[in-house]
């Protein structure tokens, strides 16, 4: 019969056993994977600055370009063998947004300013003293809505599939000169911080990176 101690420690060992089974159940991973540092992220990540001015009002995948805007682009692509679900990602760059734009033939995607835009109304009055108010509508010419933060959410992203994601930044006048929100010499950002959550066989996880912006007028 066994004592008292080797029950206590046959115990222990089956129970770290078990903990140490259902750790690799929760991260996926493989024996010899390092599964205690957390999951591996499934992306690849790929981003920089367009180098280049844009012609005034030109469209640039699906933003109006102004002078002084900034073209960042950033590249999230799929790397592992499954469909990864739930995609929720922050764009967080070192100049603020104006507009941003996401696409992929393989997922449906939206993206927009993290906070949710205030509704404005604007009242117009009549020559015969009558208001009338209005909202703004933010889609018209002129009407901007500057932010730190953009977030993107996929429902999935297939294996090997990619998401192109295009962010127009700008540097801020503070107070506005002559009306000017922002500065119309362009200055491109240094680098963005990109934080991207995921679901995976019912789990969630989170990876987060900063990167560097290095110029690339041909991506």
């Amino acid at each position: 019969m066994l004592s008292g101690q080797s029950e206590i420690g046959l115990a222990l060992i089956v129970f770290g056993g078990l903990l140490f089974a259902w750790g690799i159940q929760i991260h996926g991973m493989r024996l010899w994977q390092t599964w205690w540092r957390g999951r591996p992220c499934p992306f690849g990540v790929n981003a920089g600055v367009l180098n280049f001015d844009y012609k005034e009002g030109a469209s640039v995948a699906g933003i109006t370009w102004k002078r002084g805007f900034s073209h960042v682009f950033v590249d999230i692509r799929n790397e592992s063998a499954k469909t990864v679900q739930d995609i929720d990602v922050l764009f967080i760059p070192e100049h603020p947004i104006i507009h941003s734009s996401a696409s992929s033939e393989f997922a449906d995607c939206r993206i927009g300013p993290l906070m949710a835009e205030s509704q404005i109304t604007v009242i117009y009055e009549g020559a015969d003293g009558n208001r009338l108010a209005e909202p703004i509508d933010r889609s018209k010419p002129g009407n901007f809505l500057i932010g730190p933060f953009h977030r993107m959410r996929c429902d999935s992203l297939p294996s090997g599939a990619r998401i192109r994601v295009n962010l127009a930044t700008v540097v801020v006048v503070t107070p506005p000169v002559e009306g000017r929100l922002w500065a119309r010499k362009r200055s491109d950002p240094k680098n963005i911080r990109i934080v991207i959550n995921w679901s995976e066989n019912g789990w969630d996880y989170v990876a987060e990176q900063e990167m560097l912006l290095t110029g690339n007028a041909n991506a």
